[in-house]
């Protein structure tokens, strides 16, 4: 019964934190603000840049992560692999991409 209710509590809060941070990510002096609360707290920064990915509101892109403002989905993580860490879904894009790259190659 515990279980049930904080995967409920966690439901709910997702589904009010990602509108959040795309409403944070959209607006530059909110989002600078916001940058310079979270870089006391990397841990909670870390669950949120998370968060928007698995989300869909940002896409890796290399090194960088941009907004996603279009429909885009070929660069996002799917919900199963929301649990790994940020840089553990960089690095299996990154390991994605390098293996469609080569068999675009190869054919």
């Amino acid at each position: 019964m515990k279980k049930s209710f904080i995967k409920r509590l966690k439901a709910l809060l997702k589904k009010i934190i990602v509108p959040l941070i795309d409403f944070v990510l959209k607006r530059r002096a909110i989002k600078r603000i916001a940058k310079k609360v979270l870089d006391r707290f990397p841990s909670l920064k870390a669950r949120f840049k998370s968060l928007a990915i698995s989300s869909g509101i940002l896409k890796v892109h290399g090194q960088v992560l941009e907004n996603n403002n279009n429909n885009d989905k070929s660069n996002t993580i799917s919900p199963e692999l929301s649990d790994l860490s940020p840089r553990a879904q960089k690095i299996y894009l990154d390991l994605k991409n390098a293996i469609e790259e080569r068999k675009d190659k190869c054919v």
